[in-house]
């Protein structure tokens, strides 16, 4: 079969020499069967222009029905990556025209194991692996959202695997808003027990805290946690110490 490719790519290699201004093609046929017969690669093509919007492959479906893909890339190794960029500022750019258009679909097909419908990595040491952005100024949008569906779920997970002294955070939040709001959160359920937050501490150190809460502006009143409750016998703030023992202590109110 390779034999036959071979044989192939040859005889269209020395057509396109014939062909007038078909340089590039002949480029590509001839690297084709070279990185053929050295395992490189099947096949290579180059853009040497200087358009802005100059590309060395480009896919285009125009059938208006069906399931269709500009390009398709499949690896079937175990390690294989179906599509590798690379670029001095976008290793990727993707864009979606439709009013529910999606720029990127990442999707793990197996239902078992630990999987990624997508895997984000950044190596500086003020990178972001993740950078999400929401450029509308009117409207209810969002720089992120995450949905999970599963009864153990978590719709967004942070973790800060560093071992230091210094502070690092499983999650980071910030508004910029006069009236924002660094995290907010809200249990929609009705019925049951549920927490607009959730917070948990499992250190023993003495001064650790599920919640740590400071105001620094020194100029005006802040409030250091501020809570409420609209219910009649509801608790602003209810805490509660499961062991029995000195200094321990619990507070309704």
């Amino acid at each position: 079969m390779k034999t036959t490719n071979l044989i192939v790519l040859l005889l269209l290699g020395t057509c396109m020499l014939s062909v007038p201004g078909a340089r590039a093609e002949t480029e590509y046929y001839y690297s084709s069967i070279l990185n053929m017969i050295n395992g490189e690669r099947v096949l290579y093509v180059e853009y040497s222009g200087d358009l802005e919007n100059g590309s060395a492959v480009q896919g285009y479906a125009s059938s208006l029905r069906g399931t269709k893909f500009g390009g398709k890339f499949i690896s079937d190794s175990f390690y294989g990556t179906g599509v590798s960029g690379q670029g001095g500022q976008y290793g990727g750019v993707f864009s979606a025209g439709s009013v529910l258009g999606t720029g990127v679909l990442g999707m793990a097909d197996s239902e078992k194991g630990l999987t990624f419908g997508g895997s984000f990595v950044s190596f500086s040491d003020k990178g972001m692996g993740v950078y999400g952005r929401a450029n509308s100024k009117t409207g209810r949008n969002y720089g992120g959202y995450f949905e999970s569906d599963s009864e153990l779920g978590t719709a967004v997970y942070g973790k800060a695997t560093a071992i230091s002294d210094t502070p690092t955070y499983g999650g980071y939040f910030k508004s910029a808003s006069n009236k924002g709001r660094a995290v907010y959160g809200h249990a929609e359920s009705e019925t049951g027990t549920t927490y607009g937050g959730y917070f948990r501490c499992d250190s023993d150190e003495e001064g650790s805290a599920a919640v740590y809460g400071v105001a620094r502006n020194n100029e005006t009143l802040g409030s250091g946690g501020y809570f409420r409750t609209y219910s009649q016998f509801g608790r602003a703030v209810y805490g509660y110490a499961s062991k029995d023992g000195y200094g321990n202590s619990g507070t309704g109110g």
